[in-house]
């Protein structure tokens, strides 16, 4: 039964990091093969969430290749029932726009992907808690779901150093009792956010 790994959390929570980290961990151990995509509000790849699949299927494939929605989906199956054990990792999926035809691409992207993977194919979808992805993802029973939300106390201690780091930097003057009370404020209001 094909697996998915949703990971999400407020804005500025590291989710892109994370997933970036997830993708070298994941390509350094020994899963066959890593496809991955990094969607983004302002990129254009954002208004077509099957620039997701093409990069996925350009990643094994080693050919780029601009097709039709179902030749993409039917090319990924392919390229996952000849590859068994995929992980497929997308970051970023509720920052596509929708086309102007349609309310719900990304059930129909995500659909599309469940229709494509093999029981061996674990995908990890990475991105904000929108509920379009969330309803989705739930109400299907065709694949086993696990789910980590992502909360401030996770990105604490980062969101510390970060803060520390900055502090000290652009007051390196100051006394450390000073640096160490703004710095803890600074974490403390961040509220585990790096924006």
């Amino acid at each position: 039964m094909p697996g998915i790994l949703r990971i999400h959390g407020r804005p500025g929570f590291s989710k892109t990091f994370l997933c970036s980290r997830i993708v070298e961990h994941l390509s350094a151990t020994s899963v066959k093969f890593v496809a991955y995509f990094f969607l983004s509000s302002d990129h254009e790849s954002r208004n077509d969430p099957y620039a997701v699949v093409r990069s996925w299927l350009s990643q094994p494939a080693a050919q780029p290749d601009v097709s039709p929605r179902a030749t993409v989906v039917q090319f990924l199956r392919d390229v996952l029932q000849a590859r068994p054990g995929c992980v497929l990792v997308v970051d970023g999926l509720n920052e596509c726009t929708a086309p102007a035809d349609s309310s719900s691409f990304i059930t129909r992207f995500l659909e599309d992907d469940k229709n494509a993977n093999t029981p061996a194919t674990r995908v990890v979808v990475n991105c904000r808690d929108e509920p379009e992805v969330r309803q989705t993802l739930r109400a299907n029973d065709s694949y086993s779901l696990a789910e980590y939300q992502i909360s401030p106390r996770d990105v604490h201690d980062d969101a510390s150093t970060f803060s520390r780091s900055i502090v000290d930097k652009k007051l390196a003057k100051k006394p450390e009792d000073i640096r160490a009370s703004l710095s803890k404020t600074m974490t403390d209001r961040s509220d585990g956010q790096f924006l």
